[in-house]
């Protein structure tokens, strides 16, 4: 439309008729300014429709990257607390079974004791009625007979050991042992061996920790450190070093265990 306008321009401007020429040119110049104006509106609104794309196109990213880190923390969040419930049930399943385990020991150790008591009753009736003493062989002279001697010798010496609570004194030696027994240090030796204890501590040691057993059960009330001091083992953590070896449970753990039977 522009061109047609500049030719009649031209041509009536060629012709002489000016006013007529500067009215097509007029025409020309309002429409050529109507067409920037659309142009310019134009770029405007595209401009602004990317704007507002960009802008979305920014919102969206944002929001996925939301979405991501939002997901991330209830996935990290969902296994920490799998994590944390699993930790439980195997805290509680390893509680259960140590509970378990620390009943069946309480009930072996009760019953080891009450066995030994019967034993000690046993070996007192049989004893010697004038001599109060067990009765000593006759004849020694094979190795049969020499190992009812040696039975004799320990059985004369647990008597006395028992009876006299020897082994509740923290200071009783071997050479003491020997003393009670009227024999040599190698003929005790083995008769300890006979007896399946692996020398003489081992044997003052077993008397100590089922007497220390006996005072757990018994005083409740007694402090650990005291029973420990009590039986002859005054140095505490040798008293539940030796008392779990010989028991399979601390000091501690019996006197827990032995809480839930009452």
């Amino acid at each position: 439309m522009r061109s047609l306008l500049r030719s009649l321009g031209l041509v009536y401007y060629r012709t002489g008729k000016y006013q007529k020429s500067a009215e097509y040119f007029l025409r020309l110049a309002e429409v050529t300014d109507s067409l920037k104006t659309r142009e310019q509106a134009s770029s405007a609104q595209e401009l602004a429709t990317a704007y507002e794309t960009h802008k979305k196109e920014a919102e969206l990213v944002e929001r996925a990257n939301s979405i991501k880190v939002r997901n991330a923390w209830l996935v990290g969040t969902a296994a920490a607390l799998i994590l944390l419930l699993v930790l439980m049930w195997r805290q509680m399943r390893y509680a259960r079974l140590i509970k378990k385990k620390n009943s069946a020991l309480v009930e072996n150790i009760q019953e080891l004791l009450y066995y030994k008591t019967e034993l000690d009753s046993i070996r007192q009736q049989s004893a010697n009625p004038d001599t109060d003493e067990p009765t000593a062989p006759t004849d020694t002279t094979d190795t049969s007979d020499i190992e009812t001697e040696n039975r004799y010798i320990f059985e004369l010496l647990d008597r006395k050991i028992n009876e006299g609570k020897m082994f509740l004194n923290p200071d009783l030696t071997r050479d003491d042992l020997v003393h009670i027994a009227h024999t040599d240090k190698n003929r005790l030796a083995k008769i300890m061996q006979q007896h399946e204890f692996a020398n003489t501590s081992d044997y003052v040691n077993r008397k100590r920790l089922d007497y220390a057993a006996t005072e757990l059960k018994s005083h409740p009330e007694y402090t650990i450190n005291a029973i420990a001091e009590s039986c002859g083992l005054p140095n505490v953590p040798t008293f539940n070093r030796l008392f779990r070896k010989r028991f399979g449970m601390t000091p501690s753990e019996f006197r827990k265990t032995l809480s839930t039977y009452r």
